[in-house]
């Protein structure tokens, strides 16, 4: 009817018989953000003895407060609406529906999303697929309370092959990673832009650029806004076989992208045009399947 969609709480007994207890109120109808929502407590900055509770809605929006168990309130006080919901860390191009693991050790919070695509992968009959897991963290910041995301640290187990690079200068026609050739890739890297430098590295045909300029950070056709720390800012890029994820600045932002490299190109290419930059390091880490060779 005219009612907008919500996020309602209820309460039983025995899981037959449900009482009412309250609402998350809508403020546009037709907005599906209340569809496959997810709701939990963490501690802020890690501190067990602070913590609030998040909710994440279908486009990766999220609003923070507390539940007493009945009612959820935002951080003001009141009953929370989604108007108080907080822009998603993630760039919107191949990312909805995010869900998190329950009960996972040391109080962690692991997130999954699915990665939907318009696209069929190579050879197969399905298309699309889930991003890497993440952890999801809370911190505290001068616009408030905000979320952060980061590759599970069980990724990094993963790694075969290191190449390691310490001060690197970064220029126009050179390439530190010319002798580095893989399938599966996780870079790591912290630089310091100049005014008037646009930084790329080429993942198997697939740019991941920063102009210093624009403060903007994009991979292939997707981009965001990702503003220096101290002068610096610091990219992990994960590359597979069918997709790129991006995770900026400590996970501030995170770009999933599902695009397949360019068939036969396992090259690797960092570089910057018209200035030079150093990189305080520059890491290549050569990555084995997730699935058991057994």
């Amino acid at each position: 009817g005219e009612r907008l969609r919500c996020v309602g709480f209820y309460s039983s007994g025995d899981l037959k018989d449900w009482r009412f207890e309250s609402r998350v109120e809508q403020d546009a109808w037709g907005d599906e953000l209340c569809g496959c929502v997810d709701f939990f407590e963490l501690p802020v900055e890690r501190n067990s003895d602070d913590r609030k509770w998040v909710m994440i809605l279908i486009d990766g929006s999220y609003l923070i407060g507390t539940f007493d168990g009945t009612t959820f309130f935002n951080q003001d006080g009141k009953p929370a609406v989604t108007k108080d919901r907080i822009q998603s860390l993630v760039v919107d191009h191949n990312y909805y529906a995010t869900m998190t693991w329950h009960n996972v050790p040391d109080d962690r919070r692991v997130q999954i999303t699915w990665m939907r695509s318009p696209h069929h992968f190579p050879g197969m009959s399905y298309g699309q697929q889930m991003t890497l897991p993440s952890e999801l963290t809370l911190h505290s910041t001068e616009e408030g309370l905000r979320l952060r995301m980061n590759p599970i640290r069980e990724f990094e187990s993963l790694r075969t092959r290191t190449h390691s690079f310490e001060e690197v200068v970064l220029k126009q026609g050179t390439n530190p990673l010319s002798g580095i050739h893989a399938e599966l890739l996780d870079l790591e890297v912290e630089f310091e832009p100049l005014p008037g430098s646009e930084t790329v590295f080429d993942m198997r045909g697939i740019p991941v650029t920063y102009v210093a300029d624009t403060q903007a950070l994009s991979c292939g056709p997707a981009e965001t806004t990702l503003a220096p720390i101290d002068g610096r800012i610091r990219l992990r890029v994960i590359q597979d076989r069918t997709c790129i994820e991006v995770y900026g600045n400590d996970g501030r932002v995170y770009i999933p992208v599902v695009q397949p490299p360019e068939e036969g190109n396992t090259s690797l290419r960092a570089s910057c045009g018209l200035k030079r930059i150093k990189a305080n390091y520059l890491r290549v880490h050569e990555l084995e399947s997730a699935w058991s060779q057994q």
